[in-house]
């Protein structure tokens, strides 16, 4: 049986209140936040890209993609290092549903699943349940199907 922190289980109640506290957004709001801000998105690309003339200002070379392969492996290694991280979970969460609440765009289910599953390696299938709910109440069409 795995152990889990306590200042882990403290960050992961606060979390679960701030759930429990939120009045969830409805599907029309969420779809509404996320149109605003795929227009701005759009625009903000559209004015990176495309210089006042009109003709393309960004023009790719070897450098940029050796960089992006440098960024990809060195995330990869971040993940497998926090992959049993509570508390890093518990605070990856927080910022995708604070983001999940000014965007509208759903998060990816990976974090929240992956709490689930450190919760119950530790056998508190109680707190990965509560969790599970609370997470659910907001973005249903993520968690419930998992399991």
């Amino acid at each position: 049986m795995s152990s889990i922190a306590d200042k882990d289980l403290a960050a992961l109640g606060d979390l679960l209140s701030y759930l429990e506290m939120i009045t969830p957004l409805t599907d029309a709001e969420a779809g509404k936040l996320h149109r605003v801000r795929g227009e701005k998105k759009r625009e903000a690309f559209m004015s990176w890209i495309i210089d006042p003339r009109g003709s393309p200002t960004f023009h790719p070379n070897e450098d940029d993609y050796a960089a992006l392969k440098e960024f990809f492996a060195a995330d990869k290694e971040r993940r497998k290092q926090i992959k049993n991280d509570l508390g890093k979970m518990v605070e990856i969460c927080r910022s995708l549903f604070d983001e999940f609440r000014q965007s509208g765009s759903n998060p990816p289910p990976g974090h929240p699943r992956r709490i689930g599953v450190i919760l119950r390696k530790a056998k508190r299938k109680d707190l990965s349940e509560k969790f599970d709910k609370a997470w659910a109440r907001h973005l249903s069409r993520d968690i419930v199907q998992f399991r």
